[in-house]
């Protein structure tokens, strides 16, 4: 497999891995996230994957965050995103990471629910 090393947040398309699948289901301050890894893997697997959250509106900083253990394709892993504003319009990115490569998810969009 040649995946690509990946940089500053992993905004890489890294062909010829196959994508991360990300669904996410968003809450109110929360979003469950299920992620796949690639079948493809580096040796030893795929380590962790990192997500990238970025409130867009209203706007706001990104931030990174880890998420183990990585489940075995076609295994889905549950990654909890909580702490989020109500209302509020996100962007995510994951990455499968292991050592030097990484695997990308396509953006995804979501909006947290508000309470009424």
């Amino acid at each position: 497999m040649q995946c690509m090393p990946p940089t500053a947040m992993y905004p890489l398309p890294l062909p010829p891995c196959s994508p991360v699948e990300v669904t996410v289901v968003p809450g109110l301050n929360s979003a469950a996230v299920s992620v796949v890894a690639p079948s493809a893997a580096p040796p030893n697997g795929w380590a962790k994957y990192v997500l990238r959250v970025c409130p867009v509106d209203p706007a706001g900083t990104c931030y990174p965050q880890d998420c183990t253990p990585v489940n075995k394709p076609p295994s889905p892993t549950s990654c909890p995103l909580t702490g989020l504003n109500q209302g509020t319009k996100y962007t995510l990115r994951v990455a499968a990471v292991q050592g030097n490569y990484a695997a990308p998810s396509a953006l995804k969009s979501f909006t947290t629910a508000t309470q009424e």
